[in-house]
This record gives C-alpha cells, sequence and structure tokens, in this order.
C-alpha cells in the first residue's frame, strides 16, 4: 500500500486582479521566468513594489500560494507573443484546479524531482489537493486509486473525531445525541465530504457536530440534504426553528 499523509492546508488565491498582476510578474510581463538571469533584478524589484502598491498584499506570498497549483498548469512559452490572454489563460485552469479539488482529490504535481527520480524503484511521489488540504502519496498505483485512497483517508479522519467527540464531548444534550446516533454512516459521509469537515457557517474545524436543517421535531428527515455540518458555537445559536 502506498503511503498517503495529509501534508498541510493549503490557502487558494481567487481574486483575479490579483493572480494576474502577480503571473505577469511572475513571467516577467508575459515572456521571461522570473529566475531568467537576463532579467535585471531592479526590474524584478520594480514590478514587485508596484504590485505591493496595487494590491497591498506581498507579491512573495501571492506566488508561493500559487506555485503548488501552478505546476498543473501550462507556462507560457518564452517564443510566444507578448499576449495577456495567456495569463488570463492560466488563470482560467488555475481556479478549475481550485473548483475541481473541492469535490475530488486533484493531483498538483511531483513533491520533489530528485525525490522521484530516487524512489521510482519504489513508487512514485507526488502531492495532490483535496478539500484544502495538500495529501503526499508514494506507491504504484493509478490516479484513480490514489484518489479513492485519499477518499479512504479523509473519511477515516471523520471516524476517529466522531469516535473522540463521542468519548470526550460531554457537554452535547441527550437529544443531540439522539439524533446524531439515528443518521445512517452513508449519510454522514456523504455530509462530511460536501462540507469539507468543516463549520458550513463560518469555516472552523473545532467541535464540529451534524445538524438537522430541519429539526426532527419540525418534520425533518436524515437526508444529506437536511443535515449541515455546525461548529459547537454556530449549532448553539439556532433555535428550535426553521432558518
Amino acid at each position: 500500500m502506498p503511503a498517503v499523509k495529509k501534508l498541510k492546508p493549503i490557502e487558494s488565491i481567487t481574486d483575479r486582479d490579483v493572480i494576474i498582476s502577480a503571473l505577469a510578474v511572475y513571467y516577467g510581463e508575459y515572456l521571461n521566468p522570473i529566475g531568467d538571469k537576463n532579467r535585471p533584478v531592479s526590474k524584478l524589484l520594480e514590478l514587485k513594489a508596484k504590485f505591493y502598491q496595487e494590491f497591498k498584499v506581498d507579491y512573495d506570498d501571492v506566488v508561493a500560494k500559487l506555485i503548488p497549483i501552478l505546476t498543473q498548469v501550462e507556462k507560457p512559452r518564452t517564443e510566444s507573443p507578448k499576449d495577456i490572454s495567456v495569463l488570463y489563460d492560466i488563470y482560467e485552469r488555475y481556479i478549475e484546479i481550485i473548483r475541481l479539488s473541492d469535490s475530488r482529490p486533484v493531483k498538483i504535481g511531483v513533491v520533489n524531482e530528485i525525490i522521484s527520480l530516487i524512489s521510482s524503484i519504489h513508487g512514485s511521489s507526488s502531492e495532490w489537493l483535496y478539500k484544502g488540504f495538500v495529501y503526499g502519496v508514494q506507491g504504484h498505483h493509478s490516479e484513480d486509486e490514489i484518489r479513492l485512497l485519499i477518499l479512504e483517508d479523509f473519511d477515516k479522519e471523520r471516524r476517529v473525531f466522531e469516535k473522540l467527540r463521542t468519548k470526550f464531548d460531554n457537554v452535547i444534550s441527550d437529544d443531540l445525541n439522539y439524533e446524531r446516533s439515528r443518521i445512517p454512516e452513508k449519510v454522514r459521509i456523504e455530509v462530511w465530504r460536501r462540507d469539507g469537515g468543516k463549520c458550513a457557517r463560518c469555516g472552523s474545524r473545532e467541535k464540529l457536530e451534524y445538524d438537522h436543517i430541519v429539526p426532527i421535531s419540525k418534520g425533518g428527515s436524515n437526508t444529506a440534504r437536511n443535515i449541515e455540518l455546525l461548529c459547537e458555537k454556530c449549532n448553539r445559536s439556532k433555535s428550535n426553528n426553521v432558518v
């Protein structure tokens, strides 16, 4: 079996103007990669300063967040004409990867080219993006098999935290425990994956609970459409009324 490990959360950027401007700097105004020895350092510093003045964010921070996903996006060729439409094309494909990774694991590149060459005997080494987290994967398996393994790892984490909450969380009322116990395992899996293992309202990953949107007492069902993940704070802020 390959090693599947959740490595780190990844903060994606979706602001089109920020991304396009950062790419323009990174590719030296559409043509030369940032590592091009012929590119004057003074020009690079000038572009970085201009970027900061316009967006009030650091260029290097933005690029550091873009690079892991850009490994799956074709870069402009140095012989291409100076056409900003190339950068817009990269932007569209970048956003598509972000969108896809919220519903299924997406491969975003090799962890390290040297490590990949060395490990070729034992299996490839790559990184995948799913639900805002980077997963490291190593082993001789197809991409479809790796996606299944990541989904299983994601669901395994859900089961672990459910057990821990059942064991240690004594503040949950008997009614909530009763309603939670009635939710089928298949539905809990679907809700957890759909909501990305975080509160559907505030995005917190702390003290998550399965909550009926329409309460059972009001005729609500135990289907995924009627259940959402809420943190304890957001759940307690709700009344027993339909919202």
